[in-house]
This record gives C-alpha cells, structure tokens and sequence, in this order.
C-alpha cells in the first residue's frame, strides 16, 4: 500500500539551486525505504518534505491520497514521526520526561500532562531501544549515542504508522545499530510501518532495507533492491570513488 507518494517534487533552500529537483517517487507501508548518496545529494531535504518540516516549492507531496501541506501540524504528528540528525539545544529534562514528549505529540497537545497509558507507551520505547536504565538520569548527561536513541524512543512514543529517520545509526555502536535495524525490520514487516531512513552506511542498507533510492545533486540517480542499485557502475559514478562491490559488501577500493 502507498503510504507517500511524490509527483515532481522539487525545493531549493535559496530560491536558486534546486536541493531536489523534480523526484516522482512512491513510497510503500510494510517496508523499509533507504535513502542512500553521497554528502549534498537531497537526502536530508527529502526526509524533511516527508515530514512536513519543508513544504514543497513545486510538485506535490502526499500522505495517503491526501495533499502533505493541507495536513494540520496536529494531524501530521498523528501520522507522522521523525527523528532528526541531532536536536539543538541543552535537554533539561530527565531521559524519560524527554520521551514521554512523543507523547504530547500523539495527543495533539490537547493534554499537557501524562496518563498512566502514556507513561508505559514511554518505557516500552526505552526498553525498545536499551534505555530504560537510564529513565531518570538528565538527558543532557547522555552520551552523542544514548541521545540518539533517546530520540528513537520519542519517535517510537508517538505510535504513528510512519516514521522518518536520519542518520539514525552515526552515532550508535555496532550492537545497537544492529538492535535498530532489526526493531526497523519487525516495525515494519509486523506492525506494517511506513520507515523510512537515511543511510551513509551502503551495508547496513544492503542488509535491511527493501527499497532503496539513490540520490545524486537532488535526482533520482537509481531506486529498486539492493541488488538493483548497489551496482559498481552506479555507485561508482554518484559516489566518484573507486569501490568493490561484491554480494556481501561494498567497500572502499585501497
């Protein structure tokens, strides 16, 4: 089933160069969409217009047959959830009070204060991603790693049928990159969610994701498998550098 779809898509940041230009693209529930390219392809900016933190210069997005920008920003956190590259600011509250923000989020603002639902929708996210032993610990303690899962956890609090990830995995370590493709996986396959995620890691998106698209100067330079697009060829010309590529991975040629 469709969850976005894009019809000509396009934005620029300065009214001049177009940081996406033009994309047609659909986008699947029940499947894991990786967005891959090299730095300044339109990685970011297309999660972004997903989201509705950009609204589109020309083109249309929509989100269930209905047109993004006429979506209220209350309905649009109903639908919508999205984790950022890195959030500014210094967080002042506890690692568990930061979470049960998604929370709010789901509620529309209508309540500014949680209900016992709300309080274990928020600890099951913790637990989801290895963090309820830090529940009450500052969250502007935490390491660049255990923030980012903090910030996983709001996402998941939010219980929306789509969720938007960027970069989620630069910060974490090997065990819980793993942990979060595989809860991608069942997030996916099993409660049938719409994710959608930005990768710089070419493995990891050859190893879990079921789409993948290739963003080259805000064109779609290859979308399909991982078997489609991870091709020498192709990479090679986006990514100018020398690469092998094999079934099992893609490195870096010496």
């Amino acid at each position: 089933m469709t969850f976005f779809e894009l019809r000509g898509v396009s934005f620029s940041y300065d009214g001049r160069r177009l940081a996406i230009d033009g994309i047609d693209l659909q986008i699947e529930a029940g499947r894991i969409t990786g967005i891959i390219g090299p730095n300044g392809s339109g990685k970011s900016t297309l999660l972004q217009l997903l989201s509705g933190w950009l609204d589109v210069e020309r083109g249309q997005v929509a989100l269930g047959g209905q047109n993004l920008c006429r979506l209220s920003r209350a309905e649009l956190t109903r639908h919508v959830a999205f984790v950022p590259q890195r959030e500014e600011g210094c967080f002042s509250f506890s690692v568990r009070e930061s979470v049960l923000f998604g929370r709010y989020a789901a509620n529309e603002g209508y309540r500014s204060f949680e209900t016992e639902e709300d309080g274990r929708i928020a600890d099951d996210a913790l637990k989801l991603v290895e963090m309820e032993s830090f529940a009450s610990r500052a969250a502007d303690r935490l390491s660049a790693g255990e923030r980012q899962r903090m910030l996983i956890a709001r996402a998941l609090a939010q219980q929306t049928p789509a969720l938007l990830l960027d970069e989620p995995t630069a910060t974490l370590d090997l065990h819980h990159q793993r942990n979060l493709m595989r809860l991608l996986t069942t997030l996916a396959k099993v409660e049938l969610k719409c994710i959608v995620i930005v990768l710089h890691d070419l493995n990891l998106a050859a190893n879990y994701c079921d789409q993948l698209v290739l963003l080259d100067d805000g064109h779609i330079a290859a979308q399909g498998s991982a078997r489609d697009v991870l091709k020498k060829e192709i990479l090679e010309e986006v990514y100018r550098v020398p690469l092998v590529v094999t079934d099992q991975a893609v490195m870096i040629e010496p």
